[in-house]
């Protein structure tokens, strides 16, 4: 659509004779029925051009003209602007709303702060057109005397012209910014700053809470004045402005790179805009995070609240481009069920409070939680059944060790074996289920006698904080492997022993701190190599060995066992020894990797 406005001109007769004397036209405006002459049609023309307080445009669509709008001044410094598409084949396409904002534009080029209009109360239409660019209905003008056109409504639209050049570089810095954090081209918002709470509440033809000072529309902002922000919102600091401006750009960001009018799920869409906007929410409680799986819609506080730590959480956790996929994925009207498909096929997690482990926690809770997973018991004894043997350990053994039944029932029905695993663990499950549970309130009470003083240590060694609304989980077992899930952060851990439990969950959260660390500082290195085998896994559990055995670690966990594989620990006197000379994880790292290596080791 290019429309675009130009100066009135003498020979711009011919269309203002035709629309002039339209009796559809005249209707709507004046009202008058009776025709108006070729002569004070040129008459009327030569005084618009010549009149110095007064800016006339011809609305033209790809050159052509099709209407009419202008500005005239009037007292106090308003202009009045009346507009008409004269071109009655191009009514309701737009075209008039987009006129008035091009007008608009003019007029802050101009100095022009104070537009306002009269329309027929009837014309609808029109009324709209005026609203979606800014314009409030202030109240109804009456003309006894004129019998065509009796009573008008009028409409105000507040220009600001203040901060302007502030304004536009910060719009344009924003945009560029969206436009790398989407990889998109981004189309320009428009702005419209508010004078007033007043103002808000007819625009949004409702009454306002004070902290609703902006949102979006037909690629629009519509944001409280920041030289009235803090007066009329209980926002108490003006920086608030910038960030709810750029919050609101977020919008027009999602909605061009989704290329839909996003709505649901609200939570997911209003945390990514905060997310952009750093707008940082305080922490929620885990009956507040709980929310997004139940069907209870999300609003005011809680809903900004909930989709910041949600949204941030996701992002830190797997990355931005997963959530821009799910977001692609979406539509306009995408159910709680479908959400919830769509999120499985991005995450390969299933979104259901009970399944979903990585869940972040809530403020004033631990970082490690113990769980079941009987369907990841399953899953792990297939697995390691036919697994070779590792670091001098035999894993199968670990398996059928402690389930002697399970070794008998396997070998009478070995055609069968997966239906017999998913029997046997279900019937341990449930003939366990007290053990099983007072087994989860024990190792929850060491644990968290122990988290604090643990997560000190290990944030000191990687020189980081842990993120706040990260949880570890780790799944009580029925088998002695423990593995670990780097994706998920989790790990699984045997429930027979509860003293080495707390030994075996130090040892796994470490290996989270160590890749994601190893990875992150040298992704040329390590991005490439598999963290189950190989080089880089000897290293990670090399490291582990000589850092839980420290003095500082032991007088946690209190064991005097070595948990090293049985085939590393002849590396492990010549790296503790690297890890005593300075104490320095990068240095530990590239000389140890080395020494590996030239060890032709994990190859």
């Amino acid at each position: 659509m290019a429309i675009l406005l130009r100066k009135v001109k003498l020979s711009d007769k011919r269309y203002f004779t035709k629309w002039w004397n339209d009796q559809d036209l005249r209707r709507l405006t004046s009202g008058k029925p009776g025709p108006i002459s070729a002569e004070k049609t040129e008459k009327y023309l030569s005084e618009m051009i010549n009149d110095k307080n007064e800016y006339h445009f011809i609305i033209t669509l790809n050159r052509k003209a099709i209407g009419h709008v202008n500005l005239s001044k009037r007292k106090d410094n308003w202009y009045e602007t009346q507009i008409i598409i004269g071109e009655k084949k191009y009514w309701g396409k737009g075209y008039g709303t987009e006129a008035i904002k091009q007008l608009t534009k003019q007029a802050k080029a101009k100095g022009i702060s104070k537009i306002y209009l009269e329309v027929r109360p009837d014309n609808l239409r029109a009324i709209r057109a005026y609203e979606k660019c800014g314009f409030v209905g202030v109240g109804f003008k009456k003309y006894p005397k004129n019998k065509y056109l009796p009573i008008t409504l009028r409409m105000e639209l507040i220009l600001s012209s203040k901060i302007d050049r502030k304004l536009a570089n910060f719009l344009k810095l924003t945009q560029k910014e969206l436009e790398k954090f989407f990889n998109i081209k981004i189309k320009p918002a428009d702005i419209f700053l508010l004078e007033s709470r007043k103002q808000i509440d007819s625009i949004r033809k409702e009454k306002t809470e004070p902290w609703v000072v902006g949102w979006v529309k037909n690629n629009t902002i519509y944001i409280l004045n920041p030289d009235v922000f803090t007066k009329e919102s209980s926002h108490k600091d003006v920086n608030a402005f910038w960030r709810t401006l750029k919050h609101e750009y977020s919008h027009i960001a999602i909605e061009q790179f989704c290329g839909y009018r996003c709505e649901n799920p609200l939570w997911l869409i209003e945390g990514l805009c905060c997310y952009i906007a750093k707008q940082n929410k305080e922490q929620p409680t885990d009956r507040e995070l709980s929310v997004i799986f139940k069907k209870r819609k999300l609003a005011g506080r809680e809903l900004y609240v909930v989709g910041y730590f949600w949204v941030r959480f996701l992002i830190e956790r797997f990355g931005k481009e997963k959530i821009l996929r799910l977001f692609k994925a979406l539509n306009h009207s995408t159910s709680l069920k479908q959400f919830a498909q769509k999120f499985y096929q991005t995450y390969k997690i299933i979104f259901s409070k009970d399944k979903f482990g990585l869940m972040p926690y809530g403020r004033n809770h631990r970082k490690v939680v113990f769980k079941f997973n009987k369907d990841l018991d399953k899953q792990m004894i297939n697995i390691f059944l036919n697994y070779k043997k590792q670091g001098g350990i035999n894993f199968s053994g670990c398996v059928l060790g402690p389930n002697p039944n399970l070794k008998k029932a396997i070998e009478e029905r070995k055609n069968d074996r997966k239906k017999v695993i998913n029997r046997y663990v279900e019937d341990v499950y449930r003939e366990r289920k007290r053990v099983l549970n007072k087994r989860i309130k024990e190792l929850s009470q060491r644990w968290s006698k122990l988290e604090k003083d643990y997560f000190k240590l290990v944030e000191g060694i990687f020189k980081l904080k842990t993120p706040s609304h990260y949880r570890y989980i780790g799944y009580l077992s029925i088998i002695n492997c423990c593995p670990r899930f780097l994706e998920s952060k989790s790990f699984q851990v045997f429930y027979h022993r509860p003293k080495d439990s707390m030994h075996v969950t130090m040892h796994e959260i470490l290996h989270f701190f160590f890749y994601d660390y190893a990875i992150k500082k040298y992704p040329k290195i390590f991005k490439k190599l598999d963290t189950n085998q190989g080089i880089f896994w000897n290293l990670a559990e090399v490291f582990n060995s000589v850092i839980l055995a420290q003095p500082e670690f032991k007088r946690i966990h209190k064991q005097k066992r070595d948990w090293s594989y049985p085939a590393l620990r002849k590396y492990i006197p010549e790296l503790k020894q690297y890890w005593e000379e300075s104490k320095n994880i990068d240095d530990w790292i590239l000389k140890s990797f080395k020494y590996l290596k030239n060890k032709k080791h994990g190859t």
